[in-house]
Order: C-alpha cells, then structure tokens, then sequence
C-alpha cells in the first residue's frame, strides 16, 4: 500500500504549521511545498515509496541542558512529509498494540491539528509526578538516562513491530532505507 493523500496532506500542513520539532529553525522549503501542496501530494500520492530514495539529513550536536549535549538530526524536506505521512496513516497500528498509559508514559499517538501526531503533550509531567509520589515509599532512587539509545536500536525488531502493526511492505523498507 502506498501513501494516501489524506495523510501526505496532513503531514505537509502540520510541518508547515509546527515546523519538525523544537530544536530546529523552520526550513524555508515547507513555505514553497504547502503553497504547492496538491501538486506535491500527487507527486507522491500511490505512488511506490522506493521511488523517494532518502535525501541527506543534517546532523548537529545540540543542548541538552546546561552542561551536556545530544545529537540531532533534521531530515530532508521531503523525508520528513513522508515519514510523518507514514505515521499518521499507520500510527494507529502502533497505538493499538501498546501496553496502557498507567504502564507507559509517552506520548501517545492521536493525531491533532495544532498538537501533531500525540494530542497530549504532558507524558513527560504526569511520570516525574508519579515518579515524585512512588519515590517516597523508597530510602534510594535511581536516576538513569539512557545515552545513545536509539542509535543501538536493532533494525530487525523494529521491522518486527512494524509488520505487527500493519505497516506495508514498502513503507517499512523505506523506514529502514531512511
């Protein structure tokens, strides 16, 4: 299955709007692609994604906090509409599989206008709260971060779990190719 026009419309509009994520300026490209928004659509509209070979992303080594640093990465213009096309076609796969939000605090995917592919933004708030309250049952806490998590990701799983959650064939060897 290939991307709908529903999705490539929404991912176009939500990155035009919200840009790609808060540790980036907005790129100029996405003024260009939402004011000629149908025309890309159907440049890409059922067509078969390994037609859109990943372009070269930027990488830089951002703040974290006061006195340590992460690596970003902004994707090309276009592999980013696709990818968030991908995800919200398909999101709701993932979602439906997860374990519950009493178990897990992340975002969780719902699509929404203004808020982007997770309709609540306070995951993060409600475990340090929970995390605050279950702290005083204890004489010691443990504080980890996980360094380089998702570089030591193994492909195989996740293409495992996209399968699981109904992704197509082609969307996942694009997800792997990105």
């Amino acid at each position: 299955m290939s991307l709908q026009g529903n999705s490539i419309r929404w991912a176009i509009e939500f990155l035009h709007n919200q840009s790609d994520g808060d540790l980036f300026p907005r790129i100029l490209e996405m003024d260009v692609i939402n004011c000629r928004k149908d025309e890309f659509i159907k440049l890409l509209e059922g067509k078969n994604l390994s037609e859109f070979i990943p372009g070269s992303c930027r990488r830089f080594i951002v703040p974290k906090d006061e006195i340590s640093y992460r690596q970003a990465t902004q994707l090309d213009p276009q592999d980013s509409i696709i990818l968030t096309a991908l995800i919200h076609q398909y999101g709701q796969g993932i979602e439906s599989r997860r374990l519950s939000r009493a178990q897990v605090f992340s975002y969780r995917f719902q699509p929404d206008d203004s808020l982007g592919l997770y309709a609540s933004q306070n995951a993060w708030n409600r475990f340090w709260q929970l995390a605050k309250k279950e702290s005083r049952k204890s004489n010691t806490i443990l504080y980890c971060d996980i360094v380089d998590f998702y570089n030591q990701i193994y492909h195989h799983t996740v293409e495992n779990q996209l399968i699981a959650s109904g992704f197509s064939n082609q969307s996942i060897k694009w997800i792997k190719s990105l």
